[in-house]
């Protein structure tokens, strides 16, 4: 059969089978059901007829109850014995198919000996069987996979009508069974056994036993206790105890469930311990269980007497009843007294309402609560306590009382005229059942909500200032719960994380916040794992410092600890956050500062080892140059004396870059001091393949400013456009330009790069603190706040000018206007340089103390070629000797010497009143020391800073001399002028 059509064909089998059930609900008859269910399986499986067949599980046979025609009705009985194929079926619960033909005939009924073939389906469902289906066909080949499959369908839905047949009788016969045991129970209720009626069963008993004693004991978890007795009382105990089974034979007949005798020596052996009276008794003992093994109630006693079994029978039944009753009487005492205390304490209003909605009973509190009686609320309406609005509510409630129980805020009317909030709940007790009698209740109790109200608005006003201070906080809060439940977050916390406040705010646990917060964190694992062992040990203090890489870079400080109530139990844990990145980048700032001042020092040291050679090479090459000298060798000792030029120049940059000390302003050529700052990057631009441009104005702009700080400011801006250069795939090129004067008398310098320039977003913060476009590790962000600080305290400013194709950074400064007319040369960083004047026609006694041989020969070289007579000393001490012993017209003398240095020699002439202590030439290549600087300030004595030039010291030890010429013996020690400034 095709597919289409197979699924066509069980669609249609889906329709008919829901329109049966649709048809055959609860109380349709069964057989018309059948009958319906065996015409719609003939119809889809083109069969010649279908019989429905029910099993009598009790009788042992099968009957017919439906067929799909009248015809086939006369197989209304039938032995799954007699045909075994039938029983095969019911037992296995599978459908079988057989062929009539190959059935014996004796075994055969009769009807289906001319039926082609035969497919009985079994009818069973949760363990029952219902009977089979028999569908017969005219023709002998078995049915298809298909046709077996819609057999089964219809026998399933058969299967579950007749279980639900089942079902319904046994549900008819349970009401049975509970009308017949309600009735029983009413009418021993009408034979009014209370209490005070256990006597007179007790003496009815030992009137019809003709007993000497009967007792009625209850079963108590400790004891029996003895609730009814009448004959011989002082043979029965009051109580008896309870213990082994074995031993006491009231416990054993509870146990077995049956009466138990004692009589003679055994009476004697178990009673004579607990019952020393009934020990004595000559008769029987009998005990007669009451109740069940698994429910005790306790036990009938008799002593001696007989009597018929049927009539102890009835006295123990009514006994146990009674018993039970008893104890349902006392539980409904100790109900109606624990219901009487809990209603006339209970702390809130209540009442009982009917469906109609009168008031039946109202409690203490409700009544001094409304103002009014109790009179006055009993037996009146709910309507007149409530606003229409109200009442209308509760009044369609009452009309189908069904759960949930009623809840509303209502206003409720007192007597004295005002109303006032409150909750009412009502709750129905009971279902409308006309046969129980009772008329059906409501309970209701009214909560007085204004305190909550307002415990409500203060709870709020908390949370809100509560939550004001959180975010007023300029620290990011985190409150937990011990369970690990954000309670409470600040709106800075969000901002420091990068991350939204629903991300890590309120009804989340931090687990969650945490896998939100994992992606900006730079080492998400690490800090997930310090988390949770946070999470696991609440009760830790806990500091850390945690950095984050989105959506910038920070470090906070995470400071953690738990929060204890006044009895040292956990209540939770607060996370607070702190911002350190500042902090961080100024520490490090220090260090970087530090390193400098290290450098600087270590510089200082080493221009002072450097310059001394430097200035016996430099002298030489120069006094080389004064003599008469081949060409091939002048040209060497020219480019001897350029290179020790070049060194000088070198060491001297070093030396004023890294010279320390408050700022002194000049006036000077911006052209020589951006050469100057040049120089110190020259090696590395070159090696880097960086194209320097210059662009300088013919005039060169002049400025008033300190040398040092200007140079600082310059050599920031190179270094950044050396890095923005290398970050490029190719060598880029970077200008330099010196404009001015303007009309409104500014100067500009810019500084301009072929690098990728500034981004957009960066633009407008590139001069504050902490901003760099560089990678961590390469720079600290304050390199152009600094320089822009330093550019504003000499009245100027920079800005910045990006594209695509690089960065220009324009400084602009004032110009400096000469005053009077008269303009003022502007200062170098270097010696003055000039020709030698006439030499001296004198020959002057000079004497030259310095511990570096070569330098001291070279000074001595130079100044004999003048014509000058030197005495030459290298041991400072030797030299000291000699000046107190001879005279010299000028002393030449290094600052920095082992042993006796330049200022103590100097003050041991002061002390010795030489006056050769006011004609001092000091040389040092040290001037970075700030002792150094101090001691010439002081002392406002000339000095040539190594390396120096011999004409320099010709010149200068000339013009020394001619001032000593004219000054008066005697005189005033003239002004103190630093020799690489005398000609100017």
């Amino acid at each position: 059969m095709a597919v289409w059509l197979v699924r066509g064909t069980q669609a249609r089998l889906a329709e008919r089978l829901a329109e049966f059930f649709c048809q055959f609900g609860p109380g349709a008859a069964s057989e018309d059901a059948l009958r319906q269910a065996c015409g719609i399986l003939r119809e889809q499986l083109d069969a010649e007829v279908v019989l429905a067949w029910k099993l009598d599980a009790a009788r042992g046979y099968l009957e017919t109850v439906a067929a799909s025609s009248p015809d086939w009705d006369v197989l209304s009985i039938l032995s799954p014995d007699g045909f075994p194929p039938c029983r095969e079926v019911l037992e296995r619960q599978e459908p079988l198919w057989i062929n009539p033909a190959e059935v014996p005939d004796a075994l055969l009924p009769p009807p289906l000996a001319g039926a082609g073939g035969l497919l009985m389906l079994p009818l069973g469902a949760n363990g029952h069987c219902f009977g089979c289906l028999w569908v017969v066909f005219e023709r002998a080949e078995p049915p298809t996979a298909e046709e077996q499959a819609l057999g089964r369908g219809v026998a399933r839905a058969v299967s579950l009508l007749l279980e639900r047949d089942l079902l319904s009788q046994e549900c008819q016969e349970l009401r049975q069974r509970h009308r017949a045991r309600t009735a029983l129970a009413a009418e021993w209720h009408l034979l009014g056994l209370r209490p005070a009626m256990l006597g007179r069963l007790v003496a009815a008993a030992t009137e019809l036993s003709g007993a000497s004693a009967c007792g009625l004991y209850e079963y108590l978890p400790d004891r029996f206790r003895c609730c009814a007795a009448a004959g011989s009382a002082h043979l029965l105990p009051a109580e008896l105890p309870l213990g082994d089974t074995s031993l006491l034979p009231w416990m054993r007949a509870l146990a077995l469930g049956r009466v138990v005798e004692v009589s003679g020596e055994e009476r004697v052996g178990a009673l004579k311990t607990w019952l020393p009276a009934l020990a004595q008794f000559e008769g029987p003992v009998r005990f007669w269980p009451l109740g069940t093994i698994d429910r005790p109630l306790g036990v009938l006693l008799a002593c001696g007497g007989s009597g018929e079994e049927a009539d102890w029978s009835l006295l123990s039944l009514l006994a146990a009843f009674a018993l039970e009753h008893l104890r349902s009487l006392e539980g409904e005492e100790h109900t109606r007294q624990r219901y009487d205390a809990l209603f006339q304490h209970l702390p809130a209003g209540a009442f009982f309402l009917d469906r109609a909605g009168v008031v039946l009973a109202a409690n203490p509190f409700l009544v001094r609560w409304s103002g009014y009686e109790a009179e006055e609320i009993e037996r009146g309406p709910l309507a007149s306590f409530l606003s229409p609005a109200d009442w209308e509510a509760v009044s369609l409630w009452l009309q189908s009382p069904a759960p949930p129980a009623f809840r509303a805020s209502v206003e409720w009317r007192r007597k004295d005229g005002g109303g006032r909030a409150c909750e009412l709940l009502l709750h129905a007790l009971a279902e409308d059942d006309s046969q129980s009698g009772e008329p059906p209740l409501v309970l209701g109790f009214l909560r007085d909500t204004a305190a909550e109200r307002e415990l409500e608005e203060q709870w709020r006003w908390y949370v809100a200032r509560w939550q004001g201070v959180l975010d007023s906080l300029y620290d990011g809060v985190w409150v937990l719960s011990p369970e690990g439940e954000v309670e409470a977050v600040n709106q800075r916390l969000a901002q420091l994380l990068g991350i939204s406040l629903q991300q890590i705010g309120a009804d989340t646990s931090q687990a969650e916040a945490i896998e939100h917060l994992a992606p900006q964190l730079a080492s998400p694992d690490a800090a997930r794992a310090r988390w949770q062992h946070l999470a696991a040990h609440p009760e830790e203090v806990f500091s850390e410092e945690l950095e984050l890489r989105r959506p910038t870079r920070r470090v906070l400080e995470r400071f953690a600890r738990p929060l204890l109530d006044d009895q040292r139990q956990l209540v939770g844990r607060l996370e607070v956050y702190r911002d350190i990145t500042p902090q961080r980048l100024l520490e490090d700032k220090i260090v970087e500062r530090e390193k400098l001042a290290q450098v600087g020092q270590l510089v200082s040291g080493i221009a002072h080892e450097l310059n001394n050679p430097l200035t016996a090479v430099t002298g030489y090459a120069q006094l080389l140059l004064t003599s008469s000298l081949p060409p091939r060798v002048r040209e060497k000792a020219e480019r001897l004396a350029q290179e020790a030029e070049r060194a000088g120049r070198i060491v001297r940059n070093l030396l004023l870059f890294a010279r320390r000390g408050k700022a002194e302003r000049q006036v000077l050529e911006l052209n020589e001091v951006l050469e100057r700052t040049l120089a110190l990057r020259a090696y590395e631009l070159k090696v880097q393949n960086i194209q320097v441009v210059r662009d300088y104005a013919e005039t060169p702009p002049v400025v008033v400013a300190d040398p040092h700080q200007l140079q600082q400011v310059f050599l920031n801006l190179l270094l950044n456009a050396e890095h923005a250069i290398r970050s490029q795939p190719e060598h880029g090129r970077l200008t330099l330009r010196a404009r001015g004067p303007s009309a409104a008398g500014r100067v500009e310098v810019e500084i301009a790069d072929t690098g990728p320039g500034v981004p957009p977003d960066l633009l407008p913060y590139i001069f504050d603190p902490f901003v760099t476009t560089k990678q961590p590790g390469e720079g600290t962000g304050l390199g152009l706040y600094i320089s822009r600080l330093l550019v504003r305290e000499h009245g100027g400013d920079i800005r910045v000018e990006s594209t695509a194709g690089g960065a220009t950074f324009v400084v602009d400064l004032p110009v400096h206007r000469p005053r009077d007319g008269v303009r003022e040369a502007p200062r170098t960083f270097g010696a003055a340089r000039g020709r030698a004047p006439a030499r001296a026609r004198q020959s002057p006694r000079i004497l030259v103390v310095d511990d570096e041989p070569t330098v001291a020969q070279l000074v001595a070289d130079a100044l004999t070629q003048d014509g000058y007579q030197v005495s030459v000393h290298t041991e400072s001490q030797h030299a000291l000797t000699e000046a107190l012993r001879q005279p010299f017209d000028l002393a030449i003398c290094d600052i920095r010497m082992p042993g006796l240095d330049g200022p103590a020699f100097y003050r041991l002439l002061r002390q010795q009143q030489s006056s050769l202590a006011d004609r001092l030439l000091f040389t040092t290549g040290d001037t970075l020391a700030r002792e150094t600087g101090d001691f010439l300030e002081q002392v406002r004595l000339p000095f040539l800073p190594k390396p120096f030039h011999v004409e320099e010291l010709q010149r200068r030890v000339r013009e020394l001399l001619e001032e000593k010429r004219r000054s008066p013996a005697g005189g005033e020690p003239r002004a103190w002028k630093p020799a690489s400034q005398a000609s100017g």
